[in-house]
């Protein structure tokens, strides 16, 4: 394999971890169960791992082996707007990995928007039944002060 070609194992793994938004300690300890973020630092800048330590990582992050071992997985980005939408961020060699942050963002919008409006929904509950307490009591009083 010439070097024009040749593939830099640890740049691939580093390429996953950061789209994977893991630090190299969580790596290292949900991986090796150490908290060693230098050995996950190592391997990251060794151009060529051994088989059965990248056939690990490949297990980890859900990638194919093969893709891993023999392929560039250099982040390529592309934005492309049609009406003010974008249709694909940051796709990574074909179906493995597909990142797309603003899809994860309105996602997230959206749960929180509907979080809201179930808050506010038991809110209004309480106060229904708060208001309904006091009628009652209020009831109570007059019958009260109506025997006196």
């Amino acid at each position: 394999m010439d070097t024009a070609t040749r593939v830099h194992h640890g740049r691939n793994l580093k390429s996953l971890r950061t789209i994977l938004g893991k630090k190299q300690e969580t790596v290292a300890k949900e991986l090796f169960g150490e908290n060693s973020q230098a050995m996950v630092s190592r391997h990251e800048s060794e151009e060529v791992i051994e088989d059965n330590l990248l056939n690990r990582y490949a297990k980890y992050y859900g990638v194919d082996f093969d893709r891993l071992k023999n392929t560039s997985l250099e982040p390529h980005h592309t934005v492309a707007f049609n009406d003010n939408t974008i249709e694909n961020i940051g796709t990574i060699f074909g179906d493995v990995i597909t990142n797309n942050p603003l899809e994860e963002v309105l996602k997230i919008s959206q749960e929180k928007e509907e979080l809201y409006q179930k808050l506010a929904q038991k809110e209004e509950e309480k106060v229904t039944l708060l208001l309904k307490h006091v009628d009652q009591l209020e009831k109570r009083l007059e019958k009260l002060e109506a025997k006196k």
